[in-house]
């Protein structure tokens, strides 16, 4: 009995590890990361202020425009942002865009993913901008009308216990350009080798088994 108990032991060890390579989705960091808080009539579209959208707050003379399944479909829910939004002409600024600030943990990985495309009747100027901490600068094409969705993806290692999160466009400033939905930030999880896993299964049985043979040749 106390050769099964030490047996089972190992081999429930192994199962808890083969079961922890394959968590739970981890909770989203982003605070309204598919805009679909914004309240407005369906198929139309505003722009948010400072302090107007949950969530994201827009670089200094810029706003945040919001479409509701208005010149494109939104990736996910009903809302999507277009980065090149509308802005105070009489002091335009150097960049338009917005941010989030995500609380992290210094030396924890993060996975970073957003769906993005280009504007419906837009060719060549649906070019945009993500950072997601210092140093994380990455250009984007979206590609021209008519090109879909597509999803981006990265893992950064924070080094600050906030990290700001940012998106801006890289085409003209004319209030035409690349859209972008579904901003998610995960706790990057670090799953377990497959070999490391099978083989403490197969130590387990090994040692089961090698035991078990001791025992009935004592016997004998």
């Amino acid at each position: 009995m106390k050769t099964l108990a030490i047996g089972s032991g190992l081999l429930c060890a192994a199962a808890l590890l083969c079961s922890s390579a394959n968590p739970a989705a981890a909770s989203n960091l982003v605070v309204n990361g598919g805009f679909e808080s914004a309240n407005f009539q369906r198929n139309m579209w505003t722009t948010f202020g400072e302090g107007q959208l949950e969530g994201w707050t827009p670089f200094e003379g810029s706003r945040i425009e919001i479409r509701k399944n208005v010149v494109g479909t939104a990736y996910e829910g009903e809302h999507f942002a277009e980065l090149d939004s509308h802005y105070n002409r009489n002091t335009p600024p150097e960049e338009i865009g917005f941010f989030q600030d995500i609380v992290t943990t210094i030396g924890q990985k993060y996975h970073l993913s957003f769906a993005y495309g280009p504007r419906n009747g837009i060719n060549g100027d649906n070019k945009l901008a993500v950072e997601f901490g210092e140093g994380t600068y990455e250009a984007i094409d979206a590609g021209n009308s008519g090109d879909g969705w597509k999803i981006f993806n990265k893992t950064i290692t924070a080094t600050e216990s906030s990290t700001r999160l940012k998106f801006w466009s890289l085409g003209k400033k004319d209030t035409l350009g690349a859209n972008i939905d579904d901003v998610v930030i995960e706790t990057a999880v670090d799953v377990p080798e497959p070999f490391s896993v099978l083989g403490l299964a197969t130590v387990a049985g090994v040692g089961v088994a090698g035991t078990m043979r001791k025992r009935m040749s004592e016997a004998a």
